[in-house]
Formats: C-alpha cells, structure tokens, sequence
C-alpha cells in the first residue's frame, strides 16, 4: 500500500467518524460531499426537464443509458490510467471537465436552446469524464488513512454520493421554480471548483497519489493483465458480479422517480424532490451505523443480507400509493444500499493488490455506475409497456437472483470477512 497520511497527530474522533480525523481525508470528504450536493441538484432539475420535454418514460431511460456506454467502454482504460499517472493531478482534470459540462447545459438552457438530445450528450460526456474519476478517487482513498480506518473511510466516502442526497435532492425540487433548471446546472458547475481547492489543500507524502503500476507496460497488455487477475480470484469475480446484478436490475429505480412523482403518486417536483432524498437519508443512517462499528467480521454475510434487503424494499416502494410510506421505503432501500455497497467495496479493498488497485476499482466503476444506467433503458421501456410499479418490481426480483446465483457460484463469499 502507497505510504499515507501527512504526520500532523491525529485529534480523538467519535468511532463513528475516526476516518474524518486524517486531515487529507477531511478535505477530500468536505470537497466531495458538497460538490454531490451540486450534482443531485443537478440530477432532479435534468429529469423534470426531460420529462417536461419528452412525456417520456422510455427517454428518461435513455439518458441513463447514455451514461452507460461510456462507463462501460472507457472504465477499464480509466483504471489504468489510475494505476500509471499521479491519481490527484488525474482528479484536477476530471473536475474541471464536469464543470465545464454544467456550465455549458446551464448556458444552453438559459439562452432557451436546449433539446433533449443535448441533455443525452452531455450525459454521455459526464459519464465518459466520470470513467477517470471513479477509479482514481478510490485508488486514492487508502493512501489517506491507515489500515484499520478503510472500512469506516469507505463507509463515510459513500456517504459523499448518496448522503448528499438528503440536502441536494430536495433543493434541486425546490430550486426549480425560483431558479430554474438552468440555475440549478450552474450551481452544480461551481461544486466542482470546491473538489479542485480541497485536492490542492492535501499534503500527502512524495509517491502517495502516484502509481504503483507499471507505467512502462502497454494499454492492452495491462488490461488483460487486470482481467486474468480477477478471473484467478473467484470471490472477487463473485463481488463484481454480485454489483453488476443489482446495479442493473434494482439500483435504475431512480430513473423513474419523476414518474412515480408525477403520475403514480400525483406529489409534483416537490414530491420528487422527497422521493429523491429519501434514499440519501437511508444511506446517512446506514454508513454511520457500519462506520461506527468499525472493523466487523462477517462482511460477506453482511453484503449478501443487505443485497437481498435492497430488493425486498425496491418491491414495496414500487406499489405504495402513499408519498410517506414511498418515502419510507425509499429510505430503507439507501440504508440497505450503502450497506451493501460500502462491504462491497471493502472487500475488494482489502483483497486487491496495490499494483492492481486502480484496474480492479475500475471494474467496480464499471459494474456499479455503468450497469445503473445501462438497466435504466430497459427499465424504463419495460415502464411504458407494464407501468413504472410492475418494471420496478420486477428489476428488483431480478436482482436478488443475481446475487442469490453469486453465493451458491462461489460460496466463499459468503465466508468473506
């Protein structure tokens, strides 16, 4: 593992957050939660646009699956990227380039220019920067804190994303009308800036954001390297696939929202905006419970429960008929969730190589955020044909046979500690 962590002493944290006592990793959460703040604002204000302009099911489908095809091509060579350049310089460009997207979609859509497909473009485009972000941001994240703190970093880390849906959701239903859709991407163009300052704030020993690789090798043979790395390492096959299934089958659902908002439970943007932060505030609760365990045995077991959880409350949001007990549900799915996905990915952490570090979190990005939006297509196809409940329903059904097959595949997983 890459040296870490500058030797400034460490104050006394709550259990809870003892991760956000490393003064690199403190700045690296402040910068990220904030500039997700701005990006779930962004995410409400996009899908009442679409939806607004389309009356569309099946296009709010599209736009996630336009995220798809770049995360699912570019992933892999993003991994690589991570393994043989500097991580942080890596993260200054992909920063700037999302803010550059946003301003731009801010622009187009002041100026009353913009149509749906421009919305598909720029999806494409964010994903394509975002398939060089993820990997470097979690091939980074070990070189800022010791051994004992990952899981409860992973866990405070997720939080950066899902948690900050609590506040970013419901600001974007109620920024909407007052600023619009294109203030709304503005204000997610400024969030980036905030990442950039935190990146440059960081003092992290000579080589800690550097690369382990081989920086000599070539870009296929690397590649194929990672790829017969894993197939060697059957439970970390089995944890990819496990992300893969419920990426594509459950985790879509957030696609439909606006449906759901508008023609199943009839609460408008401002019901959406609570439909949209529901799951943060799930995933809140749940990350600070996993952190504030702190380093717990049975992981495996631990992932497979709360996998097949997701599912189970993915069902029954999907045929509430009440904005409460949708909230509810939704809730309980982004605990389930942020459970899931933080064991996932310390797992993985811990069972990954250094050298190998950024190819195989490059395949977590692949499995996690490109699977999302690739399911979303049919997902939302599957929505104009049998009703949003029924498509959600069934995705989730799905999922949990997708993560029931990993465990009986490789029943190591379930041992994994």
């Amino acid at each position: 593992m890459a040296p870490a962590r500058t030797a400034t002493p460490r104050r006394a944290w709550p259990k809870a957050v003892a991760a956000l006592g490393e003064p690199n990793f403190r700045l690296f959460w402040v910068g990220l939660f904030l500039s997700n703040v701005g990006s779930w604002i962004q995410t409400v204000a996009q899908g009442w646009l679409v939806y607004e302009l389309t009356d569309s099911s099946a296009y709010l489908g599209a736009v996630g699956a336009s995220r798809a095809v770049p995360l699912v091509a570019l992933s892999l060579v993003g991994g690589t990227f991570a393994d043989r350049f500097d991580r942080r310089r890596l993260l200054y460009a992909t920063n700037a380039a999302s803010a550059a997207l946003a301003l731009a979609l801010a622009v187009d859509t002041w100026l009353g220019w913009v149509r749906p497909w421009h919305v598909l473009a720029t999806s494409f485009l964010a994903a394509a920067v975002l398939a060089f972000d993820q990997p470097a941001r979690q091939a980074l994240l070990p070189a800022l804190v010791p051994r004992e703190l990952l899981l409860n970093a992973i866990s405070l880390n997720s939080m950066t994303f899902n948690g900050a849906a609590i506040l970013g959701s419901a600001l974007g239903g109620a920024l909407v009308a007052p600023i619009g859709t294109g203030g709304c991407f503005f204000v997610n163009g400024l969030s980036f800036g905030i990442v950039i300052l935190a990146l440059r704030r960081m003092r992290l020993p000579s080589g800690a954001a550097g690369s382990p690789g081989r920086p000599g090798g070539s870009l296929l043979g690397d590649l194929a390297e990672a790829l017969a790395y894993v197939r060697r390492r059957r439970v970390i096959l089995a944890l990819l696939v496990t992300a893969a299934g419920t990426s594509f089958f459950a985790r879509g659902y957030q696609a439909l929202l606006p449906v759901f908002a508008r023609d199943v439970l009839a609460v408008g943007v401002r019901g959406l905006g609570w439909l949209s932060a529901a799951p943060g505030a799930g995933t809140v609760a749940g990350a600070l419970s996993l952190a504030a365990l702190g380093e717990v045995g049975g992981k495996g077991r631990l992932l497979l429960a709360t996998s097949l959880g997701l599912a189970g409350t993915l069902v029954g949001f999907a045929y509430a008929r009440s904005l409460v007990l949708a909230a509810l549900l939704l809730l309980l799915s982004g605990a389930f969730s942020i459970l899931a996905s933080a064991t996932l990915q310390t797992l993985l952490q811990l069972g990954v190589d250094d050298r190998m570090r950024g190819r195989v979190m490059s395949m977590y990005t692949l499995t996690m955020l490109g699977m999302m939006p690739l399911g979303q297509l049919p997902l939302g196809a599957a929505a104009d044909l049998v009703g949003a409940p029924a498509a959600v329903a069934l995705g989730a059904l799905l999922a949990a046979l997708c993560v029931s097959g990993a465990a009986l595949w490789e029943p190591r997983l379930a041992r994994a500690r």
